[in-house]
């Protein structure tokens, strides 16, 4: 038996991701799940090929990736390492990064309609799996980690976690 999961472009999901987008590193596979309703084909486009941008910020426990694509409007995602389940943390040499497996998923119909590996700048990865490793040093509690998530959803935008980050 392998744990081989087919994931093909075209193909439904084949597996359950929470939300609108989330990140995982289970298993040593950085991915990120971006699954919207009514796909346009600037959006698809904009997945595909269009300029990957990515920030991380810290915030009371939580780490978010802050993502743009192409033509698309900055998305945020919450993240703890607590969630995952066999996260390794590797070592980022010079000049490389974290290699994330971006998903883009027809919500409707969770028909697969992006696969997309694209590398993080250096300097960014090294800052994420810093604060990974920080907070798996942390004690966790899994309904604090809601609240903080939500506490965080109402004091700030996505444009505002994006400004902070860019005085970093």
């Amino acid at each position: 038996m392998s744990d081989f999961t087919k994931l093909a472009v075209g193909s439904p999901l084949p597996f359950n991701a929470p939300g609108e987008i989330c990140f995982t590193m289970s298993g040593g596979n950085p991915t990120l799940i971006i699954q919207l309703p009514n796909l346009t084909a600037e959006e698809i486009q904009s997945v595909k090929s269009g300029e990957a941008q990515f920030k991380v910020i810290g915030l009371d426990g939580v780490i978010f990736w802050l993502v743009k694509l192409g033509t698309m409007e900055w998305m945020d995602v919450p993240y703890s390492p607590h969630l995952d389940k066999g996260i390794t943390i590797p070592e980022i040499p010079d000049g490389t990064g974290l290699a994330i497996q971006i998903i883009l998923v027809e919500a409707t119909t969770r028909i697969v309609k992006v696969l997309r590996l694209i590398t993080v700048p250096t300097n960014t990865s090294r800052s994420f799996l810093k604060k990974v490793q920080y907070e798996l040093q942390q004690p966790f509690n899994f309904n604090e980690y809601g609240l903080k998530v939500q506490k965080i959803y109402a004091s700030y935008s996505t444009a505002a976690l994006v400004k902070m980050t860019s005085t970093n």
